[in-house]
């Protein structure tokens, strides 16, 4: 071959080289039609990891505790049961019980298992009554969930209540009416509307009404501080509509005595 053609040659064959190489394109993935009835097409996902085990092994046993599932005093099963039944460590175990007991639903010892607590109250109130405090809500906003709660207490403390209940009122009316230190007379206030909440014969509302009290309390700190405690009378109107069995009465009174505070508190200033 002549010189000239070998020169060629390589030329052509350097530019064949250097040309890039194209790689087949994969075919486009068919599309998951959905089925025939119209229902969404089967997904195959692979298991998420847990990354909260204590969460998880404390919301399960909670659920349990609640539904009932385990009485109130009846032991949990052992530390080592509830381990390989769950498939986690020890560790993580105690922590979840931990969780539990900071939640009032089992008391833990060393050295023995778990025990299921009673529903307890005073754990509801310590709670929402610690998140009140600590939450800042303006006063205002405490009395517009007191009038709808504490005028309907009223109107049914007027249908139920008991000579025992009445009694209780009375009580508390004159404790109020003698109180003359400020913090006296926070504690007879808060204790009135707590009898009211009792002789509803509806555990529910005593609890509210003791889960607002630490709030009210401030709130009537705040107030005295500032204006003259000349609102504590109605207490009496309210009294007196409970004792006649009249619930519109003992509705109205209510509403009436929960403007006149609600007045001072705008009146102190504090809005």
């Amino acid at each position: 071959m002549r010189p000239g053609n070998s020169r060629l040659t390589d030329v052509v064959f350097l530019s064949y080289m250097l040309q890039p190489v194209k790689t087949p394109e994969a075919p486009p993935r068919a599309r998951r039609q959905p089925a025939a009835d119209g229902t969404a097409p089967r997904i195959r996902r692979r298991p998420l990891r847990r990354p909260n085990l204590v969460g998880e092994v404390a919301g399960r046993l909670q659920a349990e505790i609640v539904e009932g599932r385990h009485a109130p005093g009846a032991e949990l099963p052992s530390e080592g049961e509830l381990s390989r039944a769950f498939g986690v460590s020890r560790t993580v175990l105690r922590e979840a019980m931990r969780t539990l007991a900071s939640k009032g639903l089992v008391t833990v010892a060393q050295g023995r298992a778990a025990r299921v607590r009673p529903a307890d109250p005073e754990v509801v109130v310590d709670s929402l009554g610690t998140f009140l405090r600590r939450n800042g809500h303006s006063p205002l906003a405490l009395f517009e969930v007191r009038r709808p709660l504490e005028a309907e207490a009223a109107a049914l403390a007027a249908r139920r209540a008991t000579p025992e209940h009445l009694a209780a009122l009375e009580a508390a009316l004159d404790r109020h009416e003698r109180a003359k230190a400020a913090g006296d007379l926070i504690a007879a206030d808060v204790a009135f509307h707590e009898r009211l909440a009792e002789a509803t014969e509806n555990p529910v509302f005593l609890l509210l009404q003791r889960s607002l009290a630490r709030r009210m309390e401030t709130c009537l700190d705040d107030t005295l501080r500032r204006v003259t405690p000349d609102y504590g009378n109605g207490h009496r109107p309210i009294v007196a509509a409970v004792r006649a069995r009249d619930p519109d009465a003992a509705r109205r009174c209510m509403l009436a005595h929960l403007r006149t505070a609600e007045a001072k508190v705008k009146q102190a200033g504090m809005a």
